[in-house]
């Protein structure tokens, strides 16, 4: 135990250090009194006996220093004192200490901020047991990433029981609530089993569904949401065994889920009969779902995939003949949830990297600026005999001292960044995303204030603890910075003014492509436009010709409305985020073997197209007679679909075959905007909707404001079939202005995080020119009293200033001629090489660079030559 030993009595030794030193004192002086009496007894005087004791003693305080080295543990008692020091120092300099705080909060909470982000969606698990192992399952087309399955799919998947350790999928569909105060549309979520044990959901009361009640017919039981029970049914605390009426269907409430027990908002969950319903198990199904699995602990998702494909191929009758060249595929929930945005991330990640890059630089500007200035306090230090470690220690403790406080001042920053972005974005809405803070993030803060400090201060400790005495004491006499000497900090202002420009332009080129994405045609007009739907339930549609009645009737009465211009329907409003269905299509004269191309299928009434006024380029309108089950096969595809199909062939007129049947292109019409302005068109082929029986939304012109005509409409719903809910009512325009929410988003963070870059390239600037003029007093002096005038000290100081802002901007253009190679993929009809872009970014910084100068070349141009020649 002798460690033990050491290390309690070095321990004691830090705590006990003033009574240690007074016993140490009061050691050496009873050793020399002893010595000296003595001395005494052999005959010495008083004088020479003390004399005599000392020399033989040695050297008193030498001899004490080794004693307290011996205590253990001096490496802490010397920090302290640096510290303490270092207190003291930078409380005569606050100007420097709150630049170098402020500086270092700005790029530690930026990078806080970012990696909370990244922490929250790329590296904790998801907020639900076994996250690593939930999957999402869909079929896919070939060369495509898709969310789609349906009963047919998923009914194949459930054959891999020895892959998965639960399958389960749900469906939605829009239904009204009756029967409580006023109808209200909600959305019905047809869950099979096994979906509440994939996310471990638990009811907080109640009991889940029966293996029974998934039977058709037998299923009208409900377990619903902790957050609709309280929201919609008031909490009401009879509900268990309360009757829900959907569409005049009830429903008995057996089960509360927990709060958040679920990862959506899906509020009301119904059985499914997927597996025992042959029509919704049919090849090319309409009943869509969405399928989740729980991976068995020993299988991973590459084998799975491989053999889920397999499982595929030996089920042909599953899937349509022109799907046979599409693939089942498996998606981590992470991926399937926000994986098509990693590259967003990264690139905000290497972005606020660079921003505490350019802090790093400012300080280290900073801090060789002041070294040299006290190049006379460290000489004399030196002359006195300290060693260079020791000024080295003493210097990089004060910059350690400053990251402390603008890493806490960053991390608290940063924290609320973070916390801000997740409402604003409603990120917090994602239950399956974990927000919280936790250690990594902590981690991460320290990490990130350690390396700041250590790359902000050694450089300039070692600098200017490197030359010689006589070196530092001619300096600190003359006060004139040399060429060599201000060499390095010139450097850094270019470095600073490169990454800063460099983040300017791409700032503007993401500016600009936004700029042109709002101003872009989508192929539709989208002003006084409204759309909504319907919650019509399936006895009222019970096949494809009812359904169009059922549509026709709603239009006719939306047309009776004042100030409606037109009105139609659609399965997919463009930007309502409503998935269109992709199937494959191909000419009559390829062979029945040929891979069909995979387009967009749209169900439209025949007033569709001219109430979005999308163009009629080529044939005819689908019209009235076209929406019979018995009409023949018309069809209206876009241009897109048009030149891929028949390339230089003419399209109008020409046979397809689509789900196996001969259909005729009787019109061509202009391609559209899909999910968000500047969207690719897609190839889209329409058909009628007798012909394709999907639900509708429903869409009207107005002459007038059209959320002013809501009452008007709901008034015509009623009068065409009573009793139904109007839901996802909307302005067109406001939903294509929301469509480009994400590259708002990452315009807004690339711009604040351009900003902060700015504003701490002016303050290196700034500074650096600051300290260079203070160093240069005796100059200015000297050449004002040779006759220099206030114009010609201005220009002296301004032209380094503009010589290292210029050298800084031809830099920064090449580097991000470079970087914004990266965002090529994020802009909209601009190239990322768009001169506009890069003249605005630099005459922005050259600008902001200038008046940063100002203000320290004005008052090297005010200096008193005799005061200053005086000083000297």
């Amino acid at each position: 135990m002798r460690w033990w030993s050491s290390f309690s009595y070095s321990l004691k030794s830090l705590f006990t250090r003033k009574q240690w030193d007074a016993q140490l004192a009061e050691e050496v002086r009873t050793h020399v009194e002893m010595a000296t009496e003595a001395n005494i007894a052999q005959g010495m005087s008083p004088r020479e006996a003390r004399f005599a004791a000392l020399r033989e003693f040695g050297n008193v305080v030498a001899t004490q220093e080794r004693t307290r080295d011996e205590r253990g543990w001096v490496w802490l008692e010397q920090l302290c004192h640096d510290t303490g020091y270092a207190f003291r120092n930078l409380r005569k300099s606050p100007g420097f200490a709150l630049v170098v705080i402020f500086t270092l909060t700005a790029g530690i909470g930026c990078n806080t901020a970012c990696f909370s982000l990244l922490n929250s969606l790329l590296l904790r698990p998801l907020a639900y047991p076994n996250s690593d192992r939930i999957v999402f399952l869909a079929e896919s087309p070939p060369g495509e990433i898709s969310y789609d399955s349906n009963g047919a799919s998923f009914a194949r998947w459930q054959e891999n029981d020895d892959l998965f350790e639960q399958l389960g999928g749900y469906h939605l569909r829009g239904t009204t609530l009756t029967g409580r105060d006023h109808p209200r549309p909600v959305h019905l979520t047809e869950t099979t089993a096994g979906l509440f044990e994939i996310f471990s959901a638990r009811l907080a009361q109640g009991r889940g569904f029966h293996r029974s009640e998934y039977q058709p017919g037998r299923g009208h039981v409900a377990v619903i949401s902790h957050e609709f029970w309280q929201q919609q049914l008031g909490g009401d605390l009879d509900i268990l065994g309360a009757q829900l009426v959907f569409d005049g269907v009830g429903h008995e409430v057996i089960g509360v889920l927990e709060p958040w027990a679920f990862p959506y908002d899906n509020a009301i969950f119904v059985p499914s009969d997927v597996l025992l319903n042959e029509a919704k198990r049919a090849p090319g199904s309409d009943y869509d779902m969405s399928t989740f699995a729980l991976l068995n602990p020993d299988v991973d998702r590459g084998p799975a995939q491989t053999r889920l494909q397999s499982t595929r191929g030996a089920h042909p009758d599953s899937y349509l003949p022109e799907q046979r060249d599409w693939r089942d595929t498996i998606q981590s929930w992470r991926d399937a949830s926000y994986g098509t945005y990693k590259p967003a991330f990264m690139m905000t990640a290497l972005v606020v990297a660079a921003i505490l890059l350019i802090a790093c630089v400012n300080i280290t500007n900073l801090a060789l600026a002041r070294n040299r200035a006290r190049s006379g306090e460290i000489a004399l230090r030196l002359a006195l005999g300290a060693s260079t470690s020791r000024i080295v220690r003493q210097l990089l403790t004060e910059t350690m001292l400053l990251a402390t406080l603008g890493g806490l001042l960053g991390a608290v920053t940063g924290v609320a960044l973070f916390q801000g972005f997740t409402r604003w974005t409603n990120m917090d809405m994602l239950r399956f995303v974990e927000t919280s803070l936790d250690y990594r993030v902590l981690l991460f803060a320290t990490a990130a204030t350690v390396l700041s400090g250590l790359v902000c201060g050694l450089l300039p400790a070692l600098r200017c603890a490197r030359p010689g005495i006589n070196t530092h004491l001619k300096e600190g006499q003359q006060g004139v910075a040399t060429g060599k000497r201000r060499r390095l900090q010139s450097g850094l202002v270019i470095a600073e003014c490169a990454c800063t420009v460099a983040l300017l332009i791409m700032a503007v080129l993401l500016l600009r492509s936004l700029q042109n994405v709002a101003a872009s045609d989508p192929g539709f007009t989208r002003e006084g436009v409204l759309y909504f739907s319907l919650s019509a339930p399936a006895e009222r549609t019970p096949d494809a010709d009812s359904s169009a009645r059922f549509t026709d009737e709603v239009i006719a009465q939306l047309h009776r409305i004042p100030g409606v211009a037109a009105a139609g329907a659609t399965s997919a409003v463009p930007m309502s985020k409503v998935e269109y269905r992709t199937e494959a299509v191909r000419r009559i004269t390829q062979d029945l073997d040929a891979v069909g191309l995979t387009v967009g299928i749209d169900s439209v009434s025949p007033g569709y197209f001219n109430t979005l006024q999308i163009p009629l380029l080529r044939g005819r309108p689908l019209t009235a007679a076209d929406n019979q089950a018995a009409a023949p096969r018309a069809a209206l595809v876009n241009s897109r679909l048009a030149d891929l199909l028949f390339e230089n062939e003419p399209a109008l007129g020409s046979p397809i075959v689509w789900r196996g049947e001969q259909w005729e292109i009787v019109g061509i019409v202009g391609d559209t905007a899909r999910y968000h302005l500047g969207h690719d068109p897609i190839p889209q082929l329409f058909v009628a909707q007798a012909r394709l029986s999907l639900p509708m939304s429903y869409v009207l012109r107005a002459h007038v404001d059209p959320m002013s005509l809501i009452k008007s409409v709901r008034a015509a719903v009623e009068e065409a079939h009573p009793g139904l809910a109007l839901t996802n009512l909307h302005r067109l325009s406001d939903r294509a202005d929301g469509s480009m929410g994400l590259r708002r988003i990452f315009l807004s963070i690339f711009g604040l995080f351009a900003c902060v870059g700015l504003a701490l390239a002016a303050m290196g600037v700034f500074g650096l020119m600051t300290y260079t003029a203070a160093q240069r007093m005796r100059e200015m002096g000297i050449r004002i009293a040779l006759g220099a005038t206030t114009r010609n000290i201005m220009n002296l100081i301004l032209g380094d200033s503009l010589r290292l802002i210029g050298l800084g901007l031809l830099a920064g253009t090449v580097l991000a001629a470079v970087g914004s190679r990266l965002l090529q993929s994020q802009l909209y009809a601009i190239n990322h090489f768009d001169p506009v872009s890069y003249l605005l970014a630099v005459a922005t910084l050259a600008a902001t660079g200038t008046l940063a100068s100002l203000l320290p070349a004005w008052r090297a141009a005010r200096a008193d030559p005799i005061a200053v020649l005086r000083a000297e």
